[in-house]
């Protein structure tokens, strides 16, 4: 795909790590992407989504890109465990990769907030009881 509009693209998730986003504005140049690594989207239930590249995303966002490159994401993960990420994501009302402007966390915070999250909604709602 080529480069799409960053607004337009909803985010699976609700919290940003600090410490990824410092990483990243050290090597990123809004003038230069030729290096950088598409975003990974989704289409599902009628929009796109961020499957892979928040915090990218999110920087080149406050660096005052308004569209980057993109990819389909083609591996076949389990999407109804995104649809549920999206839908809390929504709920929290954020709606654009601009929404997670106040949700910034220190690493150790993202963990719990975030990691943990996920791994205790998966682990509740998605994983293969044998």
């Amino acid at each position: 795909m080529k480069n799409f509009p960053i607004l337009n693209l909803q985010p699976s998730q609700f919290y940003l790590s600090e410490a990824k986003l410092q990483a990243i504005e050290v090597w990123f140049n809004p003038q230069d992407l030729a290096g950088f690594e598409p975003i990974a989207v989704k289409y599902l239930d009628g929009q796109w989504i961020v499957v892979d590249g928040h915090s990218r995303l999110f920087v080149a966002y406050q660096k005052g890109l308004e569209a980057l490159p993109v990819i389909l994401e083609e591996e076949d993960w389990n999407w109804d465990f995104y649809r549920f990420c999206v839908e809390a994501t929504k709920e929290k009302r954020i709606v654009s990769i601009a929404d997670l402007a106040t949700r910034r966390l220190p690493q150790d915070l993202y963990e719990v907030k975030w990691i943990g999250w996920c791994q205790a909604i998966f682990d509740k709602y998605f994983s293969k009881k044998e």
